[in-house]
């Protein structure tokens, strides 16, 4: 079976620790960027809805304008007409621009386009019948209602535009507070992950560590008994082989005076002393062999 030691342990667990730290980090740049791009989308709506508002602003002035002018005759009127009415077309055209992406809302602009651009000419029709025919012909023009007409229609195709626009911004809203809640989610379970894998190479390391310390401690304690078991094994044989040398020197038929001098001599040579005795007793019970004592002593061989 296939195992790893401890250091290919320890480097394949960091190892693995960085790579989820990198798909973490992978994770929770996309989720920030999908958060980031449906932030951008609600500024989109916004932005769609503030330009419906300025054609609107841009066209209610431009025709309070003209109706002041045409009842005054006083041409200090016609100033938020000149401000406002050249920039009613250029900002329809921006707000299609934006919503290239909504086809539905490009028709309805489309639409906007043609009113406006309808609303925009019957105010310069009122503005040519006053210079040619005076304000009574101006003032027909504009009760004739035509002019009502089309602004009614740009503010009605205005409000559905703003409407689905308001749908869009609820929805991307929701995505928003999704696409953050996700991204905390990603980046509180990265963290948690990593700081569980952190302590889990800790807690390996220091258990690893803790068992070889054992493992260690488990072998100076057995070779210290191999130690004493040599010992008791050496002396042992130290015995048996002094006891073999003893032996050796009492085998054969010999005297008691020539057994003690080789038994005396051979413990002598073996423990390397330099004088050795033996003492017989006799435990006869009779009086005369009570106790019998031979002593000797002799120089230890070279």
């Amino acid at each position: 079976m296939f195992k790893l030691s401890f250091k290919q342990q320890v480097l394949t667990g960091f190892a693995v620790s960085l790579l989820f730290v990198l798909v973490s980090a992978i994770t929770s740049y996309l989720s920030i960027d999908k958060l980031n791009q449906d932030t951008k989308w609600q500024s989109h709506t916004y932005d769609v809805i503030n330009l419906i508002k300025d054609v609107e602003f841009q066209v209610l002035n431009s025709e309070t304008s003209i109706r002041g002018f045409v009842l005054s005759g006083d041409k200090q009127y016609l100033k938020p007409y000149d401000a406002n009415a050249s920039k009613i077309l250029p900002t329809i055209a921006e707000l299609k621009r934006l919503t290239n992406d909504n086809a539905e809302q490009q028709i309805r602009i489309d639409s906007l386009n043609q009113y406006a651009h309808a609303k925009t000419e019957e105010m310069k029709g009122v503005l040519s019948a006053y210079e040619s025919n005076g304000k009574e012909a101006a003032v027909s023009r504009v009760m004739a209602g035509l002019g009502q007409l089309y602004k009614t229609q740009i503010l009605k195709t205005g409000n559905k535009i703003i409407e689905t626009e308001l749908n869009l911004l609820a929805k991307r809203k929701a995505a928003i507070v999704n696409s953050s809640k996700q991204s905390e989610g990603v980046v509180m379970i990265s963290a948690v992950v990593i700081f569980c894998l952190i302590l889990f190479l800790f807690s390996y390391i220091r258990r690893t560590f803790d068992q070889q310390k054992l493992t260690e401690n488990h072998i100076r304690d057995s070779n210290i008994e191999l130690e004493r078991i040599s010992a008791e094994n050496e002396q042992k044989n130290w015995l048996l082989s002094g006891a073999t040398a003893v032996n050796e020197a009492m085998r054969g038929e010999q005297g008691a005076d020539e057994l003690c001098t080789k038994i005396i001599t051979s413990i002598c040579n073996y423990i390397h002393a330099p004088v050795g005795s033996v003492f017989l007793v006799n435990r006869s019970k009779k009086p005369s062999n009570l106790l019998v004592v031979m002593h000797l002593k002799i120089q230890k061989e070279p």
